[in-house]
């Protein structure tokens, strides 16, 4: 017998100790590598089981189908570049400047309408879109950031109405249908895709995003942390678009009111009115201050903001959109299959719980449907009726009446409701190809199989409209002039330049290209491309009323004329450009006056000859362009010494009928004051200090009594009351401040017909005005 074979000597045995204590440190030095390659095993197969990983890839993946032409020119044009395209280009490049260069408020730029700056409160700026773009652009370039964006923005529509749909069905593949008809499946992803309008595609998709985190707030027992994200997701859209912001606040009152009316149970709509009232509360508490006050303020004090009334008609959907083929709508299939399904589904009783999600979402579909509408309804777009919508109330609310765009709600409210009904129906359809495939002694893979091809045959046949139209894209180039590039944009020093024609539109181009050449200068601009102002539509633009410059921003001859005539004496003297146009143009700082030539010529014929006979008056016969190529001549404003007599006054650009005299030779004018407009005069001290001015003249009234008021830079400074055919001689003394000012006088009687004119002079005269003149006190 071997007895050493069970017993081992103290030697032995010490000896196997140390073997099996290396064994066990070589084990715990070669363990974590294995361990570490079972964990990323075991995450990559649990991350391919997981419907929401194929949900993303599918998003990307239709991404980058309906974005194709945008990822082969990824960096070589914006997309839209002829819409809203490079004006949210130049939108990124304002508030990375306004926030990490000036360190300033991004809703208000003094870079553009300078000297006087505008505000951005009601332009589609997009702070939330600017702020995504800064760790891209330095690494792509600010085209292809942009780019990026959109394409980025069409996978979170579908990626994030995934989620909402799949917490309302359960179906993972129901609700991935649901998502992509909402995103592809109608004319917004076409016509914003295609004109770049990032904030609405952005919009569409933090929408379905503030909803999953909403119905999950209002819902769930753990609801804190799901009401601070519904926070969150309508700040961002609140930094993206009003309108998108509006939409998510309407459909938490509508959730509200339609949850309440089911539940019934006062305690359970006391708690969820305290859910939905924490979301809003904590939400107005932040915007509030910062954001709607302010922009509440401002649509009060400036009425020609709220111009959406009579553009809505014609962005509006039309009855014929929604029974066309076309991308207008989402097609006969996905009807006839929601229509089907949905008829099934109310016939289960089984599914009897998930009926007042249903109502709701029919409720929403509904809503956007006819909000879409319009404030009246249109058979056709050429064709609007007398018969009023809800829209045309809601616009009539404060700054309601900015929304310009009612089709919207149908690609928000309507398609989203759709979605989630199309998922519903889908959802009670698969069941039916379940019992098919029992008859047939099918597996449950093939159910699946059949399922999945059920479900993309109608994706398929619901997206080719939309597949067609995207097979182009509306890119354009970056074609930054010469003269920016190698001039202006190597010239630290900070001025303005002075273009002409100042609100450009061209083949081509467009405001908002013109505008998104400050990015290469960095030079202050007298326009700008502004959402609701495209058409320098605000009041208070400089250029409009300044002397020298309103005739560089009107250009043609004939206009100018109206309030600086060369013919005929006027009841003031006009300033010569010869004595005043240098010191002007050095008092504003314009280093360089800019003539779009391209761009002149395609308004009238002498345009571009009246826009150089400018230049000549303002900087003398011998100005030559130190710049010159096919599209602009570039001239440079030389230094000239301060006027002698630095406060002068001028005719207003509005308000006025044109000269006239009387038998006696005296040169006067009526105050045309048609629609309440002012009768305007301009009055300018460039002597960079405060002077006290005298300004006089006569005013008269025509046939019926009137009170006239006087009011400068919209301050009133005097009122007196008018008999028919008198007159009164007005002295204002003044302490004039540097710089432009606007005296308005102004009558709240309506002007009246010309006496006896028999359709001669079809003039509606109030007042006049004679005998202008200026002079400084104590000099």
């Amino acid at each position: 017998m071997d007895l050493g074979a069970g017993v081992q000597s103290p030697q032995m045995q010490g000896l196997s100790v140390q073997i099996q204590t290396a064994s066990t440190t070589e084990t715990a030095r070669t363990s974590p590598a294995p361990r570490r390659a079972n964990d990323r095993l075991h995450f990559l197969r649990t991350l391919l089981t997981r419907p929401t990983f194929w949900a993303f890839l599918g998003s990307l993946l239709l991404a980058a189908i309906f974005g194709r032409v945008t990822l082969l020119h990824l960096g070589g044009g914006i997309m839209g570049g002829r819409a809203d395209g490079y004006e949210n280009l130049w939108n990124d490049y304002w508030v990375r400047t306004a926030l990490f260069q000036l360190h300033q408020n991004p809703f208000f730029s003094g870079w553009i309408e300078y000297p006087l700056g505008t505000s951005l409160r009601f332009h589609t700026l997009n702070p939330f879109g600017a702020l995504l773009s800064l760790p891209v652009a330095p690494l792509v370039g600010g085209i292809a950031a942009m780019n990026l964006k959109i394409l980025f923005a069409l996978v979170c529509c579908t990626f994030f109405a995934y989620l909402l749909i799949r917490d309302l069905t359960g179906s993972p593949l129901a609700s991935f249908a649901g998502a992509v008809v909402y995103t592809y499946a109608n004319d917004r992803m076409v016509l914003h895709y295609l004109t770049g309008t990032e904030n609405y595609l952005m919009g569409g998709a933090m929408f379905p995003l503030y909803g999953f985190f909403l119905l999950r707030a209002a819902t769930r027992a753990r609801w804190r942390g799901y009401a601070a994200a519904s926070v969150a997701t309508l700040l961002a859209l609140a930094l993206t678009d009003w309108q998108y912001t509006l939409f998510a606040i309407l459909f938490t009152l509508l959730f509200f009111v339609v949850a309440a009316f089911q539940r019934r149970d006062p305690r359970a709509i006391v708690a969820l009115l305290v859910r939905l009232g924490l979301v809003g509360g904590v939400w107005m508490a932040i915007v509030g201050p910062t954001l709607l006050l302010p922009m509440f303020a401002e649509g009060r004090r400036e009425p020609w903001l709220a111009f959406g009334e009579w553009q809505a008609p014609g962005n509006s959907k039309a009855l014929i959109d929604f029974v066309r083929p076309g991308y207008q709508n989402p097609g006969y299939f996905v009807l006839i299959v929601m229509l089907v399904g949905l008829a099934l589904f109310w016939r289960r009783p089984d599914l009897r719980a998930d009926r007042a999600a249903v109502v709701f979402w029919a409720i929403v579909a509904g809503s956007g449907l006819i909000l879409s509408l319009g404030p009246n309804v249109q058979p056709r777009l050429d064709h609007e009726t007398a018969i009023p919508l809800p829209y045309a109330v809601m616009t009539r609310l404060p700054l309601l009446s900015i929304s310009r765009k009612p089709f919207l709600f149908y690609t928000s409210f309507a398609m989203l409701g759709i979605g989630v009904l199309l998922a519903f129906a889908l959802r009670t359809l698969f069941p039916v190809i379940a019992r098919w495939r029992v008859r047939q002694a099918l597996t449950p893979g093939a159910t699946r199989l059949i399922s999945g091809v059920f479900v993309s045959l109608l994706l398929v046949g619901t997206l080719l409209p939309t597949l067609r139209m995207t097979r182009e894209g509306t890119f354009t180039a970056p074609d930054w002039p010469k003269f920016y590039t190698d001039v202006l944009a190597q010239d630290p020093e900070s001025y303005a330049i002075l273009e002409t024609p100042l609100f450009v539109r061209q083949r081509g181009r467009s405001d908002a290209v013109y505008q998104a050449f400050q990015i290469v200068h960095h030079k202050y601009r007298f326009g700008s491309s502004v959402a609701r102002d495209h058409k320098a539509d605000n009041p208070d633009l400089f250029i409009r009323h300044a002397t020298l410059f309103r005739d560089f921003f009107n250009v043609t001859p004939s206009i100018i004329d109206s309030y600086r005539p060369a013919k005929t004496p006027d009841f003031l003297s006009t300033p010569d450009y010869g004595v005043v146009g240098l010191p002007l143009l050095n008092y504003y700082h314009v280093r360089y006056i800019v003539l779009y030539i391209n761009a002149l010529g395609e308004g009238k014929p002498d345009d571009t000859d009246s826009a150089r006979d400018l230049v000549m008056q303002a900087l003398g016969p011998d100005a030559r362009p130190v710049y010159v190529d096919a599209e602009m001549e570039a001239y440079r404003v030389p230094d000239a010494p301060p006027l002698a007599a630095p406060v002068f006054i001028d005719t207003g650009s509005i308000g006025w009928w044109r000269a006239e005299k009387t038998p006696a030779g005296m040169p006067y004018r009526w105050a045309d004051t048609r629609n309440g407009q002012p009768a305007e005069l301009v009055l300018f001290n460039l002597s960079g200090e405060t002077r006290k001015a005298r300004v006089q003249f006569t005013t008269y009234n025509y046939k019926a009594p009137r009170t006239v008021s006087i009011a400068i830079d919209g301050h009133s400074v005097e009122q007196f009351a008018l008999a028919p055919n008198d007159a009164r001689e007005v002295s204002l003394d003044l302490d004039l401040a540097p710089g432009m000012h606007r005296i308005a006088l102004s009558t709240p009687q309506p002007p009246i017909p010309v006496e006896g004119s028999a359709g001669r002079d079809n003039r509606l005269l109030s007042f006049g005005v004679r005998q202008v003149r200026v002079q400084e006190i104590g000099k």
